[in-house]
């Protein structure tokens, strides 16, 4: 019996493919793979956004950490004691999680005007 594999649903994108013959020495990076939502309206805002018009999102489809502006993606640790570090250095990235209502707006590889720019992060005002 084959294992189901996940792969992001975004046009060209290799995360959650296996390597080509020849790549065997290459390593491609881990990336988070989040599930469509199941709120209607929101996954209608992720089809919108999916520059692949003859592909429609399901309940088994994913789309990669790649695709998602920095902000909207929400990490959580483990090695927290209330809140705080137990220790720094054992401090380490669980879970990946969207912020609600963060829709796929980056699309590498693609034409520029299907993807949305990442805002440069802004200096705090000069007191």
């Amino acid at each position: 019996m084959k294992k189901m594999v996940r792969t992001c649903a975004a046009p060209d994108c290799r995360t959650g493919y296996p390597l080509k013959k020849g790549e065997a020495n290459q390593v491609r990076p881990k990336r988070a793979l989040f599930a469509a939502p199941k709120d209607q309206e929101l996954l209608k805002k992720w089809q919108h956004n999916l520059p692949r018009k003859e592909f429609k999102l399901s309940n088994s489809s994913y789309v990669c950490a790649l695709h998602f502006l920095q902000e909207d993606i929400q990490n959580s640790y483990f090695g927290l004691c209330n809140g705080v570090p137990s220790d720094v250095n054992a401090l380490q990235t669980v879970n990946k999680h969207l912020r609600p209502g963060a829709v796929p707006v980056l699309w590498p590889g693609c034409p520029d005007y299907l993807s949305k720019k990442e805002k440069p992060k802004r200096k705090p005002p000069k007191e």
